[in-house]
């Protein structure tokens, strides 16, 4: 069984078999992602070993819907696996990274071609998100 599943919000036949689906529940999606899809997941309660995991050699709607639950609970625990892992990252990952999570979740609306030139203001310097932001720039 699939992990995570996207369907496009425009499939109604497809919405409809997994919304009664009792095996799949509605998950978090990326604000990018949820303007075109809805996500369903087989469990709800993953680990973020499990999640990143996923999101390195799963296949691309496991991909998505893992890093999307990375994202909303777990932002703490992806900003020192990216420092802990800096070597070992996919460069691949790591712009998927910068270019569909950070914009979301800065504390500050950026387009995506400034994000590398985006100096953070001193009172930013604490949030998560630019903490991740800063160590991805090194990456890349």
């Amino acid at each position: 069984m699939k992990n995570f599943v996207l369907i496009n919000i425009r499939d109604e036949k497809q919405l409809r078999k997994y919304q009664k689906d009792r095996s799949f529940k509605q998950s978090v999606l990326l604000p990018y992602y949820e303007e075109v899809y809805i996500c369903f997941s087989s469990r709800e309660n993953y680990s973020f070993e499990e999640l990143t995991e996923m999101f390195l050699v799963g296949d691309e709607a496991e991909q998505i819907g893992s890093v999307s639950i990375i994202a909303e609970y777990y932002p703490d625990e992806l900003y020192r696996f990216i420092c802990d892992q800096r070597q070992n990252l996919p460069s691949k990952k790591v712009k998927f990274i910068l270019d569909f999570v950070i914009p979301s979740y800065l504390p500050i609306a950026l387009p995506k071609e400034r994000l590398m030139d985006y100096e953070p203001h001193q009172d930013m310097s604490d949030d998560i998100w630019v903490k991740i932001l800063l160590v991805i720039r090194a990456l890349l």
